[in-house]
């Protein structure tokens, strides 16, 4: 029999062969891990973002997002608009810095999800509030996210920073996207795609693997699920005799 034939043969018996979905598991990231919003003035508004992703394969649910901390108060968390994260995606969580009174403010942003990996992640915010209205004592250098440009204009004490040009090039912490860029402000890159199994290969003489077409992405790797085939006509130099 010839490989061709053989080859016909194993994709044939890959339609009937899916990789178990309970193996996949979803796993959350968030960055960064401490967003600090500089120094602003009592009352003023000021936004920042935490991107969320989803490095694992199955779908994660975000529960919900909280805030602790004895100055939880000062901040606010808005919620996702899509709550779901398919393998390998990110969405951007929006925290608003709104301090009521001058002083140091930390808190914490708490997301509850089913990932894997844990239930609640937690990301640190900081900001310092003042009570003059100038911008004298105010340096606007401590841009709220990797997509905001460095260097920020005061405004009633308050720093407001321009978002960089979309397209340009940053990175959003998921090993499992590429071509990372710039986009309103957030960063978000395009999942990795796995779909350059390996070889199928004897793995004794009588018995032969194959691999799914369609891989998944863990850490940057691309995985393929393996698809045993028993050879009753023996396998040689990784061809396999029905």
């Amino acid at each position: 029999m010839t490989k061709l034939s053989i080859g016909l043969l194993l994709a044939l018996g890959l339609l009937a062969c899916e990789q178990d979905p309970g193996d996949a598991q979803s796993k959350i990231v968030a960055k960064p891990q401490l967003l600090d919003f500089g120094t602003t003035v009592a009352g003023t508004k000021v936004v920042g973002t935490v991107v969320v992703s989803n490095t694992g394969a199955a779908p994660l649910l975000i529960d919900h997002l909280a805030l602790d901390g004895d100055a939880a108060d000062q901040f606010e968390a808005l919620p996702l608009e899509a709550p779901e994260l398919s393998g390998n995606r990110s969405a951007a969580a929006t925290v608003i810095y709104r301090p009521k009174s001058e002083g140091v403010h930390g808190a914490r942003l708490i997301i509850f999800s089913d990932a894997s990996n844990t239930g609640a992640l937690a990301t640190d915010l900081t900001g310092v509030a003042v009570t003059q209205a100038s911008c004298a004592e105010v340096g606007c250098n401590t841009p709220p996210g990797q997509c905001f440009k460095e260097a920020g204009s005061c405004s009633e004490g308050g720093c407001v920073y321009p978002p960089k040009d979309d397209e340009t090039g940053c990175d959003d912490g998921n090993a499992c996207t590429e071509r990372d860029v710039c986009r309103a402000g957030t960063c978000q890159g395009t999942p990795k795609s796995c779909l350059t199994p390996p070889s199928g290969h004897c793995t004794g003489g009588s018995s032969f693997v194959s691999y799914s077409s369609l891989g998944t992405c863990s850490d940057g790797a691309c995985q393929y699920a393996e698809l045993p085939f028993s050879c009753s006509g023996g396998c040689v130099n990784d061809v396999c005799t029905p």
